[in-house]
């Protein structure tokens, strides 16, 4: 998945930030490019601090339902005390296979979905020890959304739990200032990926579909 962001990233010319909600984890992807001093040092260097990843381990839609409302707690965000959706996530932890059978269930997931993917950006994008800076996050110009339960949404649907993260001001971080905000609903950065190595002209194809013009149309992001 990192190797499908560095191209996309590549195609699109411009930084760009993944949140890729699962059943267990919540993982956040980042490429973006050195600003101002930093942008002097060596690719070897830099390379680790502005291509990265990280994994959620208590973060999910399924085994790691009841985790998103546990982080949700102490991060003081509003919903994370409510029966019903402690409720639904007791369910997907206990019936991984469990889907929404009606709007109030779909409604429900959405809900979990969106705290997941709001702590774990929060994480992603937080300083990494006492003193440092918050990832640099601002000038991202994609955020991608991906994931079943954003894949599988409506298009609207998608997009608010994508524009919560993208408002969040009060989470330690800095989030992108002016981003644009699309789903993966081909799974095409997967493939992106893997074909990156073997393949790097078919690679960028696929991330070309993945990569939105810049008036907000493209293929393979949305219905």
């Amino acid at each position: 998945m990192l190797a499908g962001v560095e191209v996309l990233a590549d195609v699109r010319d411009e930084d760009v930030l993944v949140v890729d909600v699962g059943g267990a984890t919540t993982d956040v992807y980042s490429v973006v490019t050195p600003q101002g001093e930093d942008a002097s040092l060596r690719k070897q260097v830099v390379a680790p601090l502005w291509h990265a990843r990280t994994v959620e381990g208590d973060l999910g839609m399924r085994w790691g339902a009841p985790g998103v409302l546990a982080a949700a707690a102490t991060e003081g965000l509003p919903g994370a005390d409510d029966p019903a959706l402690a409720a639904w996530a007791e369910r997907g932890h206990a019936d991984p296979g469990v889907l929404p059978a009606d709007d109030h269930g779909r409604t429900l997931d959405l809900r979990l979905a969106t705290l997941a993917a709001l702590v774990a950006a929060r994480r992603h994008g937080r300083p990494g020890a006492p003193g440092e800076a918050p990832r640099p996050l601002k000038e991202v110009g994609l955020l991608l959304g991906s994931g079943g339960v954003l894949r599988h949404a409506a298009p609207d649907e998608a997009g608010a739990v994508l524009r919560t993260v993208l408002s969040d001001h009060g989470g330690g971080w800095t989030p992108p200032a002016a981003a644009q905000a699309r789903v993966d609903t081909a799974y095409l950065l997967f493939a992106a990926g893997l074909l990156a190595g073997p393949r790097p002209d078919l690679a960028r194809a696929v991330a070309g579909q993945l990569a939105p013009d810049r008036d907000g149309t493209g293929r393979g992001l949305g219905r």
